[in-house]
């Protein structure tokens, strides 16, 4: 997916989101985790890019990994 792409996070924290806000976290851990916060999708916790991000195919390291497991079980 290219960069060009993908929207520049608004870096909500969760008590900012609403509730039709992307909730693709994009820094930070535990409290202090932001989220992307542009409107959702249609049927998604997600905006359109995330929605299409969490539904990818990986990178290629992932995948071989994914193949290698497979043999190993």
């Amino acid at each position: 997916m290219a960069d060009a792409l993908r929207p520049e996070p608004l870096n909500m924290t969760l008590v900012e989101l609403g509730r039709l806000d992307c909730r693709w976290p994009v820094s930070g851990e535990k409290d202090k985790t932001l989220f992307c916060g542009h409107s959702q999708a249609e049927g998604s916790s997600y905006c359109e890019y995330h929605k299409r991000a969490a539904r990818s195919r990986g990178t290629v390291s992932e995948r071989n990994a994914m193949k290698i497991s497979k043999v190993l079980l």
